[in-house]
C-alpha cells in the first residue's frame, strides 16, 4: 500500500509480520529467516544501514514516526520478499520512491518468482508486468481496457 502497515515492534518483527507473527489470516509453515536472510533483504531494499542507525534487528520504535514513507514502503517490500507468497496484490506500493529505486524494487519482486498484480500511475513500470488492465470513463460509466504488454 502507499501507506504500509509499521507494527509496534522490533525491526525484526517488522520484517516477519504478518506471515510469521501469527497475527495474519494463517501464519507460514514455512521456517522462519535467519538473521542472515533478514540482513540480506535489508541489504536487497538498500535499508542496512537501518541496523546501524536503529541499533540493530531488535530495537524497538515507533516505525511510521521513525522512517520515511519511502523508507516503510520498502521495509514493507521486504516482507514480500522473505514470505515468497504466491500473489502479490500491490497499490501504488512505490509511490514514494524515486524510479531508480522503484525499479530496483520490482525487479526483486520479479526475480523472487511471485506472481503481482500493480495499482500504479507509474507508466515505467510496464516494463515489469505482462499485461495491462487500463480503467478509463466512457460515455457509459467505466470502460476496461486490456493489452499484452510483454
Amino acid at each position: 500500500p502507499q501507506r504500509p502497515y509499521m507494527v509496534l515492534g522490533s525491526l525484526r518483527e517488522q520484517m516477519l509480520y504478518p506471515t510469521w507473527s501469527g497475527h495474519g489470516p494463517r501464519s507460514s509453515a514455512a521456517p522462519v529467516p535467519s538473521e542472515a536472510q533478514l540482513r540480506a533483504a535489508l541489504e536487497a531494499v538498500r535499508l542496512a544501514h537501518l541496523l546501524q542507525r536503529q541499533d540493530g534487528l531488535e530495537a524497538v520504535a515507533d516505525w511510521s514516526a521513525v522512517l520515511s514513507l519511502g523508507e516503510q514502503q520498502r521495509l514493507a517490500l521486504t516482507r514480500v520478499l522473505l514470505s515468497r507468497p504466491t500473489l502479490a496484490l500491490l497499490d501504488e506500493c512505490t509511490s514514494a520512491l524515486d524510479a531508480e529505486s522503484e525499479a530496483r524494487l520490482y525487479t526483486l519482486l520479479k526475480e523472487s518468482g511471485t506472481t503481482y498484480v500493480s495499482v500504479s500511475h507509474r507508466s515505467a513500470l510496464k516494463g515489469f508486468h505482462t499485461k495491462l488492465l487500463q480503467f478509463s470513463d466512457d460515455a457509459d460509466g467505466k470502460a476496461v481496457v486490456g493489452s499484452q504488454l510483454a
